[in-house]
């Protein structure tokens, strides 16, 4: 990783099952932050909460990464979860990063439905002490009676979402979002609303009206080749 060792680093993964523009707007607001120095993506091989789901080939979706964020400043893609076992787990891949990176400050980019449902993942206090949580209002949610609006409004707000012990800890409020005793950021959000695009309904339906320029000729190619290999002469 050509990343200079003192500097903010935030990690977005995700299945990117296929990569859509929701993705992308979230890369791009990310790499204008002024409070970010380089954005890492790392595509899952497996999510543990999606086992379920029909995953296009690993080489097809890293591709489209590839092919989608060709030239962006301060990005770069990591293929190191397609090298580790399945299922992918965030605390392992942030546990590598953080020691090829000692001294570098980390942060994981969530949208807020994630966020919610942060406090189950694995080893999900392991990973507030390894990097901080950057966050991003997801349009349509929460769903109507489901949550609250802006649930990151205040103190008490953002901590009902996290695990034990840092859902009591003292955090201090700031400009920027919470910080602890210790005056680690933990906390903040970006004031940027993801597009609500849906991987799956882009799967189901073979609609590439979501997918980015780059990534949708990858796609569409893919799904060419696939659909006649299915049905031979």
């Amino acid at each position: 990783m050509q990343i200079k060792a003192l500097s903010n680093v935030t990690i977005f993964g995700g299945s990117f099952n296929p990569l859509h523009t929701g993705h992308l707007e979230i890369i791009g607001a990310l790499s204008t932050d002024t409070m970010t120095d380089r954005v890492i993506v790392v595509p899952n091989r497996v999510s543990p909460f999606k086992p379920e789901m029909g995953f296009l080939p690993d080489a097809i979706r890293l591709e489209m990464l590839q092919s989608a964020l060709a030239g962006r400043q301060k990005t770069e893609i990591s293929d190191l979860e397609l090298r580790l076992p399945a299922p992918s787990y965030t605390y392992r891949t942030l546990q590598i990063i953080s020691s090829t990176l000692p001294q570098a400050s980390l942060y994981l980019a969530l949208g807020m439905d994630a966020f919610a449902e942060f406090a189950r993942w694995h080893h999900a206090a392991e990973i507030l002490a390894l990097a901080g949580l950057v966050i991003f209002h997801r349009e349509g949610w929460p769903k109507q009676g489901q949550g609250d609006p802006n649930p990151l409004q205040n103190a008490q707000s953002w901590q009902r979402y996290l695990p034990a012990p840092w859902d009591t800890e003292k955090l201090l409020p700031a400009p920027e979002g919470l910080v602890t005793p210790q005056g680690r950021l933990l906390l903040r959000q970006l004031p940027h609303c993801i597009p609500g695009f849906s991987s799956r309904d882009i799967l189901q339906q073979r609609d590439l009206e979501g997918v980015p320029p780059g990534a949708r000729e990858v796609l569409a190619a893919y799904w060419k080749h696939d659909q006649g290999a299915s049905n031979p002469p």
